[in-house]
């Protein structure tokens, strides 16, 4: 069930290695446990969750001890962090993402032209594919998890404009070809983009937003800095509009499969904004410039616009949980703007006194449980 908020592992060339081989290898014993514990919520009293965690922790330091290092080692390494952020599990998830970035760096998918690789280059074009998902994969996460660290340093570097977006996940299962467009091409949004080519985007962009607000303002001008936000802002306004599109697609899964893209896409709005509201916490040599003041307001009035989106986001999560219960599990990347646009209300409402938009944090507060419920409790 993970495979469609965080298609990183091919099932095509899984199912293969687990029919073919006479036995079943450690790394791939590993990423099976990895992938277990992500499963929806089960009804049955006999599975204790926090065991299956403990379980799939032990077997990867068996297997990291006996010095196996593979790519299905990373990607069961990056399905733990992900359980790991998903429950809210620190210091272990940001540990753990930093380790996936490791692993990464030794086999030398950030880099797959320019440095040595652990690995012989693959024949296989899906198997390219699913290396350049997993480099992803821990972009993604890296960048997610340092939404609230934004003064800290990435694990995992920035892609580059010629790298390329993965393809789409359909066709891939399928093991059809296809044409693959690079991020800088893909950033145009008039062009469409599959599911998790625009969770890879919406990375990028919450890893630009965080650069941004991490940046010492007096390395910069203040000109410089506030058009960087705007253009930032503006960039982020786009995206969203073309994920709006998306989503009202006629795909019964459209919703769901977007959902990661379009949860990341709103922390990093809110991040943005909430970086720029207050002035007296901006470098005092550029407040009240017209770059600043015109910041400021766009930061408060988008606010007030994201925290109605938010909401009705929250609600269609909700809906969807509540009509198909335990058959589902929605991406901690969905998750996080949900407790970001609750604390922007909540903090609204204690300086207004608007009590009626308790309704909107009720209702926020409701689908993290929804959230948090389809999960294993650990």
């Amino acid at each position: 069930m993970t495979h469609p908020i965080f298609p990183i592992v091919s099932k095509r060339t899984l199912y293969q290695q687990i029919s073919s081989e006479g036995y079943h290898s450690p790394d791939i014993i590993l990423l099976l446990q990895s992938m277990e514990i992500l499963l929806p919520n089960s009804s049955e009293p006999f599975i204790d969750p926090q065991a299956q965690y403990r379980k799939a922790k032990r077997c990867l330091h068996l297997v990291e001890d006996q010095g196996i290092i593979s790519m299905r080692v990373l990607q069961a390494t990056l399905l733990l962090s992900l359980y790991e952020a998903g429950h809210g599990i620190f210091p272990a998830a940001f540990l753990s993402i930093g380790h996936c970035a490791r692993i990464g760096h030794a086999i030398g998918i950030h880099d797959r032209r320019g440095v040595s690789q652990m690995f012989p280059s693959t024949m296989s074009w899906t198997a390219t594919e699913e290396i350049r998902r997993t480099r992803w994969g821990v972009l993604i996460l890296d960048r997610f998890i340092n939404i609230g660290l934004p003064d800290r340093p990435f694990a995992s570097v920035d892609a580059c404009p010629e790298d390329l977006l993965p393809m789409d996940e359909t066709l891939w299962d399928l093991g059809e070809q296809t044409v693959v467009p690079s991020l800088a091409v893909s950033s145009s949004t008039d062009l469409p983009a599959p599911p998790f080519a625009r969770t890879c985007q919406a990375a990028h962009l919450l890893s630009r937003v965080l650069s941004h607000i991490g940046t010492n303002q007096s390395k910069k001008s203040p000109g410089q800095y506030f058009s960087e936000a705007l253009q930032l802002h503006g960039i982020l306004s786009s995206f969203k509009l073309a994920l709006d599109q998306e989503v009202k697609s006629e795909e019964p899964n459209a919703f769901l499969v977007y959902s990661p893209a379009q949860g990341l896409c709103f922390s990093a709005i809110i991040a943005l904004c909430d970086n720029y509201t207050c002035a007296d916490l901006d470098d005092l040599s550029g407040v009240g410039t017209p770059e600043q003041l015109k910041m400021q307001e766009t930061a408060l009035n988008t606010l007030h616009e994201i925290g109605a989106s938010v909401w009705q986001f929250a609600s269609h999560l909700s809906n969807l949980l509540e009509s198909q219960r335990s058959e589902i599990i929605i991406s901690p990347f969905a998750a996080q703007c949900l407790y970001a646009a609750s604390t922007q209300y909540q903090w609204y409402i204690e300086e207004t006194g608007k009590v009626e938009l308790k309704a909107a944090v009720d209702s926020l507060k409701h689908a993290l449980w929804l959230i948090g419920n389809s999960w294993k409790n650990s």
